[in-house]
């Protein structure tokens, strides 16, 4: 894999400068600095959601440039696409550091030392906006690898299971073992697993019909063990979703560097916006958020918003054998 292509990502928010002429290109490459040659790269293991437990879980998150800025400043529908296109890439660059703004969650890019099948490797942590987000946190890590759609207009995440021990999980097994090995083996096994199994996916694209700009992400998830399908009962792995990618975009469309947009606060959308998203819950200044949970992927494909954001991103089922 080539990692010249991008630059090492920006100390900090330092803006990304708007391009002279043709438009980058989003490439399958490394985030920041490629991987030195001692670099470790233990196996993972990627949690398809078909080997998840329990519903499948779909959520939408968009937001929206305002019509005038959109339909004047840019003009022309290949132009339009190609500085989407140019949006997406600072997202994927950026990802990591306009993620982890407002203490919400962390993410860190984990390439130095490990690689998923060549791809990047990212560590999301919660943080502490309450007790229980802050005890998570530091109890437990969800990995991912990261890659570039097929047709260069997106990318997405895989959530990983890491077949290897952190130190930590090693030094509580050696605490255990005069107690319950068994017992203790069972809680690292759930640990190294991303608390959810499935795929994300990102993009910023150029609305024709609606003739704006929007940031999106969508996933299509299932829990990846028994313990965490437990915790579902209680209703707080969705309300944290809603929070973390509610706030996800908003960072993105603060950070987002293009004097040719303007993202319009959810509560001023117009009827031709509101019409296409109905039934969509308003989750931040500038967010519109769907989120639902279904027993079976038929029972998904039902529900005509989630096939019209799945149209945006294929990759989300790409590869895998899904029930029909």
């Amino acid at each position: 894999m080539n990692y010249a292509d991008y630059s090492s990502p920006k100390v900090g928010y330092e803006p990304y400068a708007r391009p002279q002429g043709s438009y980058g290109q989003l490439d399958e490459t490394s985030l920041s600095a490629s991987p030195t040659s001692g670099s470790k790269k233990e196996s993972f293991s990627e949690l398809v959601v078909t080997n998840g437990v329990g519903d499948y879980h779909i959520n939408h998150f968009i937001a929206f440039s305002d019509f005038v800025a959109s339909a004047t400043f840019i003009t022309g529908a290949q132009k339009q696409h190609d500085h989407a296109r140019e949006l997406t890439r600072q997202l994927y660059q950026h990802f990591a550091e306009w993620f982890s703004a407002w203490n919400i969650a962390k993410v860190t890019e984990r390439s130095n030392k490990h690689l998923f099948n060549g791809h990047p490797t990212f560590e999301f942590e919660l943080k502490g906006w309450r007790a229980q987000e802050l005890v998570a946190g530091l109890l437990h890590s969800d990995w991912v690898a990261m890659q570039v759609s097929s047709n260069k207009d997106s990318f997405y995440a895989s959530t990983l299971k890491r077949d290897w021990k952190l130190a930590s999980e090693t030094i509580a097994l050696k605490l255990l073992m005069g107690v319950n090995r068994a017992a203790g083996e069972v809680m690292v096994w759930i640990n190294q697993h991303h608390a959810l199994a499935g795929r994300r996916s990102w993009k910023v694209g150029f609305d024709e019909l609606l003739n704006r700009y929007y940031v999106e992400t969508v996933t299509l998830e299932r829990n990846s063990t028994f313990a965490t399908n437990l915790l579902e009962k209680t209703g707080w792995p969705r309300e944290v979703v809603q929070i973390v990618w509610s706030k996800l975009i908003e960072n993105a469309v603060t950070k987002m560097n293009s004097d040719s947009i303007t993202w319009i606060p959810s509560s001023s959308l117009t009827d031709d916006v509101r019409n296409t998203y109905f039934n969509y819950y308003q989750g931040g200044k500038h967010v519109l958020y769907r989120i639902e949970s279904v027993g079976t992927y038929p029972e998904a494909k039902k529900l005509p918003w989630f096939v019209r954001v799945l149209d945006r991103h294929p990759e989300l089922t790409m590869g895998l054998s899904m029930p029909q």
